[in-house]
């Protein structure tokens, strides 16, 4: 049982001990001999960091020496511009890994490489085309000297500790002797930290990027083939490939990738014709592989004819003949390229043509016909000639003699106008003047000309501008030369006109404006005109701008007005005013009563602008009560005043209905004075007051009574309770008793009336607050 419990326990501390061992770091490399100095800023060693991540700064060093002290790792522009630098040789390599700057933790299972110092120069060292991803670490370190011992006697050791959750080490030792004198001599060391020697040359220590390779599978990547033929399948095959893409490739031809059989066949139908100079490229994780092709697309020829013969003619077209027109008949050959071309044939067959020849002569004139000359009217006469398409066409001449041409030319013209005839300009009537023209027959035409002088207006009198105020009655007034009753007049535009045909009108001026006067004097129904137009300039007319206060106002207040806008101001009247500047465009009033205002206001134009404001003084609030009212204790009093307001609020809150009423009901337990605002929907206010004046409660008998009109009963102030009301005859017999203090005795005992006489009544009560209530007295009955 010993025995099985101590392996047990030794089985379970190996377990733990390789899951230590695992977690930790481990030393993989170092570069000892620098390949730039001074080497102690160009030396750096790789190591993995295990199953778990770690915090870059829980890692410490002691280095190889005893001389240099670990001065933790820097981070800055300068690293920074390093790691960039040599990403982008590693891309231009077709590496697909790259270096990483940690930003505080550095993950599991990381290759991590560790440079002496930040001014590391990566320019004698490569990473080649790097296929994984590794995390760079600069030490801030500025000791020129080695940090490792290079060729020589002895050992050196070197250990990387982790602290923090980890906390643990790895110690790597190495044989000086072994060691290469050559630039790059490294050490490199297995899972059990026993070392190896070699020389990298200056190439980083790290897993090379595996690139794809493209292979062509068929006879050749150049293809050529007509348009619209399919072209023969080309194949390739791609080994490392992620995808695989043609470029350049003519319309309908398409690549396809087969990623399972590692495939790729470029193949379809081109549809334009070409020379196409493609491209097959495979890419990989790392880097890719192309191969260029030429795929040559060769046209077919397409030709039209189109052919013209004569009605009667025939054209042959491979061997079928044709006599009438036809379009669209089509044939295909073999072209040199061994490619088909379509040929189209569309005949035209034109027929012969017919046509009348009219011509028109002058008399004593000629016309040559077919090489005959004819002076006189003919007709019918033809001959044969070839028309434009070269089949024959017959003409027949019609031949016409055109006499001479006489004409009157009657013009009218307004006075003041002119007219041009023959190369003569005419102002004034004139009669029988000749010219001699061609007519369109080509002879000889003489026209006879008379013009006809109008009477026009000569002049318009009008100003040609006028300045007014707006709203303004503005009178437009003219006067035309030479005078005549026989004027038409028209304005216009004619809106805000109050006529537009009238020689003198007038307008509401508003904006400003032109009007343009036509006159027109109607000879024979020929309008002779004149016209002129006249600008009217309109200044503004409301100008006048008032701020005030509320104009409705209550009885005592004041209102302010401020006028604006004008150059000075004239009030219809400035009694109530209380306040009045130099300017008259402010002013103060303190009315007495409702009243209106007028403000004439005068702008620099000289034009003036009303304003009307009227002062409205509301009726003053009223609020009509007593000054004091009694109550006994449970015995709300009502108040109904006499107001005029809407708007109430008393104080204070206490033994009151509703503060916000005009008739509350008060029923304080002390005497109270209850103060009120009552205000008018005017907004107009008048404040009061009044007294609750609290008694006690009392009891009160009358003296006598008449039980045919009433019954002899307590009179109650306030309240209370009875305990006893008895009334004795004078014999000392009690002829009434009750505990209700509402019921009243009605003269009578046992239902028998009693008699004229003094009565003896006993009355025993208590009041709110528990004082006793006795009275006692005589009454007398009467009938």
């Amino acid at each position: 049982m010993k025995k099985l419990i101590t392996l047990s326990l030794t089985f379970l501390l190996c377990i733990l001990a390789s899951r230590v061992q695992a977690q930790c770091p481990a030393i993989s490399s170092i570069c000892i001999k620098s390949c730039a100095t001074p080497e102690g800023l160009n030396e750096f060693f790789i190591f993995t960091t295990g199953t778990s991540a770690i915090n870059v700064n829980n890692i410490d060093i002691d280095w190889a020496t005893t001389n240099i002290a670990f001065a933790g790792f820097v981070q800055n522009t300068t690293t920074a511009t390093k790691v960039t630098n040599a990403n982008v040789a590693i891309d231009n390599a077709n590496g697909c890994g790259n270096l990483i700057e940690p930003t505080g933790t550095i993950p599991a299972n990381a290759k991590v490489i560790v440079f002496t110092s930040y001014d590391v120069d990566f320019s004698v060292l490569s990473f080649g085309a790097l296929g994984e991803d590794m995390y760079v670490l600069f030490t801030n370190n500025s000791n020129s000297t080695g940090h490792f011992a290079n060729n020589g006697s002895g050992t050196r050791s070197m250990t990387l500790s982790i602290g923090g959750a980890l906390n643990c080490s790895q110690t790597v030792t190495y044989d000086r002797s072994q060691v290469s004198t050559a630039n790059g001599a490294s050490v490199s060391f297995n899972s059990a930290g026993i070392p190896g020697y070699f020389v990298n040359n200056c190439i980083i220590p790290s897993t090379p990027a595996i690139g794809p390779g493209l292979t062509l599978t068929s006879a050749s990547a150049n293809v050529t083939t007509c348009i619209n033929t399919a072209i023969p399948t080309i194949n390739f095959t791609a080994t490392n490939a992620t995808n695989v893409v043609a470029t350049g490739l003519p319309a309908g031809v398409t690549g396809t990738w087969n990623g399972g059989s590692n495939n790729f066949t470029v193949s379809g139908t081109p549809t334009v014709a070409g020379i196409y100079n493609y491209k097959v490229r495979a890419a990989g994780a790392c880097g890719a592989d192309s191969i260029l092709g030429t795929i040559t697309v060769n046209p077919g020829v397409t030709a039209t004819r189109n052919i013209t013969i004569c009605q009667g003619q025939s054209y042959a077209f491979y061997g079928a003949t044709y006599t009438t027109s036809v379009t669209g008949i089509t044939h295909t050959v073999v072209n040199p390229a061994g490619c088909d071309s379509i040929i189209t044939l569309n005949l035209t067959v034109n027929p012969y043509l017919t046509g009348d020849r009219i011509v028109s002569i002058c008399p004593n004139g000629s016309y040559w016909f077919n090489g005959i000359e004819y002076s006189s009217a003919v007709s019918g006469i033809m001959d044969t000639v070839p028309n434009a398409t070269g089949c024959d066409s017959v003409i027949t001449l019609y031949l016409t003699v055109s006499p001479y041409n006489y004409a009157d030319r009657f013009e009218v013209i307004c006075e003041g106008d002119s007219f041009v005839f023959n190369g003569t300009t005419y102002t004034h009537s004139v009669t029988g003047i000749t010219d001699t023209i061609n007519n369109p027959a080509g002879c000889d035409s003489i026209i006879t000309f008379t013009l006809d002088v109008l009477p026009a207006p000569q002049q318009i009198l009008m100003a040609d501008t006028l300045i007014v105020c707006q709203y303004d009655t503005v009178a437009l007034t003219a006067q035309v030369l030479p005078f005549s009753n026989d004027y038409t007049y028209n304005w216009s535009p004619v809106a805000g006109l109050n006529n537009s045909t009238h020689l003198n009108v007038w307008f509401i001026a508003d904006q400003s404006i032109d009007y343009r006067l036509t006159v027109q004097r109607p000879t024979n129904g020929i309008p002779c005109t004149l016209s002129k137009r006249t600008r009217i300039i309109v200044n503004p007319g409301n100008f006048l701008q008032t701020a005030f206060t509320d104009t409705g106002i209550c009885p005592g207040s004041d209102v302010a007005i401020k006028l604006s806008g004008a150059q000075t101001y004239d009030w219809s009247g400035l009694q109530d005013a209380i306040a009045v500047n130099s300017r008259k465009d402010s002013v103060v009033f303190h009315p007495q009563t409702s009243n209106d205002y007028t403000i004439v206001g005068t702008s620099d134009k000289g034009c003036k602008d009303t304003v009307q404001i009227n002062i409205e003084v509301y009726p003053n609030a009223v609020l009509s009560m007593p000054d004091s009212v009694s109550i006994y204790p449970e015995t709300p009093y009502l108040l109904e005043p006499h107001t005029n307001a809407s708007y109430f609020e008393w104080f204070p809150h206490a033994g009151i209905s509703s503060v916000n009423t005009s008739t509350p009901t008060f029923y304080p337990e002390v005497n109270t004075r209850y103060f009120v605002k009552a205000v008018t929907d005017r907004g107009c206010m008048v404040e009061d007051s009044i007294d609750i004046l609290v008694k006690p409660t009392s009891l009160g008998m009358p003296n006598a009574f008449n039980p045919n009109y009433e019954s002899f009963k307590i009179v109650r102030n306030g309240s209370a309770k009875l305990n006893a009301f008895r009334v004795y005859n004078r014999w000392g017999q009690l002829v009434f008793e009750t505990q209700d203090i509402h019921t009243g005795w009605d003269g009578t005992f046992k239902g028998t009336p009693q008699p004229v006489g003094v009565y003896i009544y006993q009355v025993d009560a208590s009041g709110p607050d528990g004082q006793r209530l006795k009275q006692s007295g005589n009454v007398t009955l009467l009938r």
